[in-house]
């Protein structure tokens, strides 16, 4: 066995140690790092400072060989892994939030949404703000000159909002659905007991 320039723990130990990164150099940090974080081997290798005329062989030999090595790209990835799955999960709605925003959007009127006026109006202070689909507010000035503005808003649809809280209820009876399975069919020949 060869041991390679660059994995220089490589003849002493046969295990990773409980923190690796302590046994590495800067460069053999940086390439885990730019491995671990999407880099193809040859790129990691050679933004990590290493030069070689076969930088993808060298590099696999740089993971082979040193097992601090490989233990580090190991921890970066679940690290990466563990923040991603932590992300993902922090913008997931969970099932109370949902119920609770299909609630709000049932519950708007178009009421809530106009001022004394009676003209539409919206803001974050407005009751179900969230339930507004559109609002529209529009400046023009009449042939004589005068500014008018016209306002108008429209509102998601409570019905869909309503049926779908009802579905989560199981407000509905579940639905029957047809499942056709492949059908063949011979033709047998009845004179000469063949299949065509």
């Amino acid at each position: 066995m060869t041991i390679h320039p660059f994995c220089v723990y490589a003849k002493h130990m046969t295990t990773a140690v409980s923190n690796p990164a302590s046994y590495l150099n800067a460069r053999q940090r940086h390439f885990c790092i730019n491995y671990a974080s999407g880099m193809t081997l040859e790129q990691a290798y050679s933004q990590a400072g290493y030069t070689s005329p076969c930088p993808a062989s060298d590099a696999s030999h740089l993971i082979a060989d040193n097992p601090n090595v490989k233990a580090y790209y190991d921890i970066l990835c679940k690290r990466h892994e563990d923040l991603s799955l932590a992300t993902i999960a922090e913008q997931i709605m969970q099932p109370q939030e949902i119920k609770a925003r299909l609630s709000e959007l049932a519950r708007a009127n178009l009421i809530d949404f106009l001022d004394p006026s009676g003209r539409p109006k919206l803001s974050k202070d407005t009751p179900h703000h969230s339930a507004a689909k559109r609002y529209m507010r529009k400046t023009r000035t009449d042939r004589h000159g005068n500014p008018v503005e016209t306002s108008e808003i429209a509102l998601v649809d409570q019905i869909e909002a309503l049926r779908e809280l009802a579905k989560i209820h199981g407000m509905y009876a579940p639905e029957k659905h047809l499942i056709a399975k492949k059908v063949i069919v011979e033709m047998i020949d009845k004179r000469r007991g063949e299949v065509e």
